[in-house]
Parts: structure tokens; sequence; C-alpha cells
């Protein structure tokens, strides 16, 4: 058997995959952690939206209307109660985006980039 023959280099193999899936592991892992993060900020996002456009319908009271300082504050109530309802689970939003994206990568064979619509009519 030589130094740096083929026995060398098959011992050497495993060690390189191993180390390969390590490294794809651990991307994925991140990968998905960030995945996740962009569903809960999208989610926390879409609620405050939600709960800007249902507090329009409200008729204004003649009470507290000339309060200052009272519109930032609900903007800033609004913006804390989507980001709580995101973490605790929220609408279900944040699952099923993640679930959706996570269906397109598998389909497409790449997390990097969206999947491309085919050309009608060719």
């Amino acid at each position: 058997m030589e130094p740096g023959g083929v026995d060398s280099i098959q011992g050497l193999a495993p060690a390189r995959i191993d180390q390969d899936t390590e490294k794809n592991a651990k991307e994925r892992l991140e990968r998905e952690k960030k995945l996740k993060k962009a569903c809960a900020d999208f989610e926390s996002i879409f609620i405050y939206h939600m709960l800007k456009k249902m507090r329009s319908t409200v008729p204004k009271s003649a009470l507290v209307n000339g309060m200052t300082g009272k519109d930032t504050y609900q903007m800033m109530m609004d913006q804390k109660v989507s980001e709580e309802l995101s973490n605790k689970g929220g609408l279900g939003l944040q699952k099923m985006l993640s679930n959706q994206i996570k269906m397109g990568d598998k389909n497409s064979g790449s997390s990097t980039e969206p999947p491309r619509s085919k050309p009608q009519g060719i």
C-alpha cells in the first residue's frame, strides 16, 4: 500500500461526507430559522394593518378626540398587540406561509431561486 494511494483516499471520503452533511444541516437549520422569523414578521404586519383598518371603522368620540398623543399611543399599542399575537401563534398565517414556502423549495429543488412559471402557448 502506497502513501497517498487509493486506500488512503477511501479512508478520507466518509469524513468529508460527514463534514458536508453537517454543514448542510446547519445551513438548513439557519434557513428555517430565518424563514420562521420572516413569516412571523409578515403575520405581525398583517395583524397590525388589520387592527388599524378595524379601528378606522369605529366612530370618533368627542370625549377623547382632542387628546394629544392618542393616535401615537394607539399605533404603538396596535404594533405591540400584533407582535404578541404573532408570537403566540396568531392567526395561523405564519405556519401556512412557512409550509407553502417549504413546499415551493422542495418542488423547485433550490431555496435561493423562486419557482419559475412555464411560458404558455409555446
